[in-house]
């Protein structure tokens, strides 16, 4: 039997419970809430406007919904948040679907600040690895940047 690869892919993350299966689990949207990620857009400078070189990240979570718009102005990506897990205090674990691929997605947040731990997309290589831009990117060897939450 054939099962499409996105079906797949849903199949893995319940079963290694990447996707919460039970109606106890905390929702995506209480948990971007708990690390209040919505509500004001995050930047990597606050006091530039959007632009190629300063990306705004807004996340929401609404109506069982819940999304990451990065926008600098001229183009806005969209990442579709499906599942999203407490680690610890300041560990976040989001997959999160852009262009039909799932990416597992790893941030720390301390306070008003996040950062991208680690970036991994599905046939397993890391675009982030340890906080640094993988081979994948443009940006190879780089640390990930720190982004703080914007206040207006």
């Amino acid at each position: 039997m054939w099962i499409s690869g996105r079906l797949l892919v849903a199949v893995i993350f319940v079963s290694v419970g990447i996707i919460p299966t039970s109606s106890r689990a905390q929702s995506i949207e209480a948990v971007l809430r708990q690390y209040r990620l919505t509500g004001s857009p995050w930047s990597v400078d606050c006091n530039k406007p959007r632009g190629p070189g300063n990306w705004y990240g807004t996340y929401t979570a609404t109506g069982g919904t819940a999304k990451l718009v990065y926008d600098n102005g001229k183009t806005k990506n969209v990442y579709k948040i499906v599942s999203a897990r407490a680690l610890s205090s300041t560990d976040l674990l989001m997959t999160q679907e852009f262009l039909s691929q799932f990416h597992e997605i790893l941030i720390r947040v301390e306070g008003d600040h996040y950062k991208t731990l680690s970036s991994k997309l599905p046939d397993g290589r890391f675009k982030v690895k340890d906080g640094t831009f993988a081979d994948l990117t443009e940006s190879a060897g780089q640390k990930s940047p720190v982004l703080d939450r914007c206040q207006h």
